[in-house]
């Protein structure tokens, strides 16, 4: 199943698009804008180990960006009652 990526970020209507591609998608430009991490922010437990190399901080840093896109795509399915 592919995970939901919200669509086009960017749609222009009844424009064709002169590369013939869909752009950047809603999660991208989500994660993108994501906030710094909440302050604790590890990651995952097996991140865990290796958060004492830069590596492992940037993976953090782009697991949290991506928990975040997720996270404001599933507030946009929610019923607005």
């Amino acid at each position: 199943m592919a995970k939901n990526d919200g669509g086009t970020a960017f749609p222009v209507v009844g424009v064709p698009n002169a590369c013939d591609c869909p752009g950047m998608s809603l999660r991208d430009y989500f994660a993108a804008h994501a906030p710094q991490p909440p302050t604790g922010w590890t990651g995952t437990a097996p991140m865990l180990e290796r958060l004492s190399r830069a590596d492992g901080q940037i993976a953090a840093l782009m697991e949290w960006r991506w928990f975040y896109a997720d996270a404001m795509l599933a507030e946009r399915e929610k019923d607005p009652e």
